[in-house]
């Protein structure tokens, strides 16, 4: 587990880090207290250059609540994660992270139909079904 926290130690003064030591994961967690903008390019890399740095099941978005920072925190996400990973986003009803949210949503969409351009009858009914369960 890693969580990317520039002001850990001073704005919060170290209770994000305690409170996972109390829980008992301190042993698997991995502090990064830089930029989030810096820290995900930084963990691309070296999932690139070595191939035994794993890739997340989860990521929880909790940083700025403004439309930019969320999109940069989401695309680096979608390239730290396994397959069939999750990003979750919190502060949702934040207007620019609700603004954020309506994009991804759009641009989810708009993929999901250029890809049914290119799949098969099968595929088409499984991907027109996800379309429509999103909204």
């Amino acid at each position: 587990m890693e969580s990317i926290d520039p002001y850990q130690s001073t704005q919060f003064r170290g209770i994000g880090r305690l409170n996972v030591e109390r829980s008992g994961l301190g042993a698997y967690h991995k502090l990064i207290e830089i930029e989030d903008f810096i820290a995900m390019p930084e963990l691309i890399t070296q999932m690139r250059e070595d191939p035994s740095h794993l890739r997340y099941d989860m990521i929880f978005i909790d940083g700025m609540h403004l439309f930019d920072y969320t999109l940069l925190d989401f695309f680096f996400a979608d390239r730290m994660l396994e397959v069939n990973g999750l990003i979750l986003v919190d502060d949702i009803r934040h207007p620019p992270v609700t603004k954020f949210f309506e994009y991804a949503r759009q641009m989810l969409c708009l993929l999901l139909l250029l890809a049914l351009a290119a799949c098969s009858c099968y595929v088409f009914v499984l991907l027109l079904f996800a379309l429509l369960f999103l909204y």
